[in-house]
């Protein structure tokens, strides 16, 4: 047993002393409502704080929904990200102003996405592109 694990009779005990219930069919627990105006109360402060974050954050919120429609999600290839996938340092030579030009449009574009994880995709998706008609994939 790990060491910060805890039995999970402990933790139903700790969880119903903080006033939670766990129903079986959705197997999760939740707050226990004692009346119609503590959870009408409770359903407001839940939405209220939502609404707080999304005022807060409009800005944000809205130049991620243009991001994506302007530019779409790049989805990286499960490969790039594995546990098991196994690095090798590469050194290749490259123009100048290419490579310049990538970096900018991967600060831009993807800032969440390591520059290498973004060169891993493309290669990936000019091995799709090109492979010859009936060739199988290395």
């Amino acid at each position: 047993m790990a060491a910060n694990r805890i039995p999970s009779s402990t933790f139903s005990k700790l969880m119903r002393e903080g006033d939670y219930l766990y129903h079986q069919a959705d197997k999760k627990y939740y707050p226990f409502v004692r009346s119609e105006a503590e959870r009408t109360a409770s359903t407001t402060t839940e939405h209220s704080d939502e609404i707080t974050f999304i005022k807060n954050h409009l800005d944000t919120l809205k130049k991620v929904v243009h991001h994506f429609e302007e530019a779409g999600n790049l989805l990286l290839d499960k490969r790039i990200y594995s546990k098991d996938a196994e690095f090798d340092n590469k050194s290749i030579r490259m123009n100048s102003a290419i490579y310049e030009n990538f970096s900018q449009f991967c600060e831009e574009y993807y800032p969440h996405l390591k520059t290498q994880d973004v060169i891993a995709q493309a290669l990936i998706d000019a091995m799709n592109r090109y492979k010859p008609e009936g060739r199988q994939e290395p």
